[in-house]
């Protein structure tokens, strides 16, 4: 169906790119693709204030991961 039809850029409405950011183990040598696509979360305390880092997940696991960070608010 795709294919012939045609598309215009008029026609996009919005767009949406899955680029996952891994996080590595600066100890280990391993390839991108064998490496864990679990989530990492730092809390940076400075001066009585909280910075949250989070790092690689997937999209799947977006909910349980804001879990975790609402609950180190």
């Amino acid at each position: 169906m795709w294919p012939l039809i045609p598309i215009n850029r008029e026609d996009i409405c919005g767009t949406f790119l899955g680029i996952r950011p891994l996080v590595i183990d600066k100890h280990d040598e391993t390839d991108a693709t064998s490496m864990s696509r679990d989530y990492k979360i730092d809390v940076i305390r400075k001066e009585g204030t909280r910075l949250i880092h989070v790092y690689g997940g997937k999209l799947t696991t977006c909910l349980s991961m804001a879990e975790k960070v609402a609950a180190r608010l």
